[in-house]
């Protein structure tokens, strides 16, 4: 009984990134639990391979419903797991309203 119930309770708090890809623009989708966040993609030029645009500081409690303080560890995960799955040629910069992926090779 116990197994089951924190089996349940991991899914539902465990954080995960989902990919949306519509041609040169999709989204990256953030699940935490029951609750998510979806980021806009899309391709960059010159040596921004692609890059997602995320809500400012300022904006970031009333577009996500997610906490100020919870702003950069979801923004890290969400870096750390795009480059990982999308993107492991590049090297990631997080700013106030962007996440630039960024060629590694010039």
């Amino acid at each position: 009984m116990i197994r089951n119930f924190m089996s349940g309770w991991f899914k539902k708090n465990s954080r995960q990134v989902s990919f949306e890809t519509r041609g040169r623009e999709g989204a990256v989708l953030y699940h935490e639990g029951i609750r998510s966040i979806s980021f806009y993609m899309e391709m960059g030029g010159s040596d921004v391979v692609f890059y997602l645009n995320v809500p400012s500081e300022k904006n970031w409690k009333k577009i996500t419903g997610f906490s100020s303080e919870t702003r950069d560890r979801i923004l890290t995960f969400v870096a750390i797991q795009t480059q990982k799955h999308q993107a492991p040629s590049c090297y990631f910069e997080i700013k106030d309203e962007v996440i630039l992926f960024k060629s590694i090779l010039r």
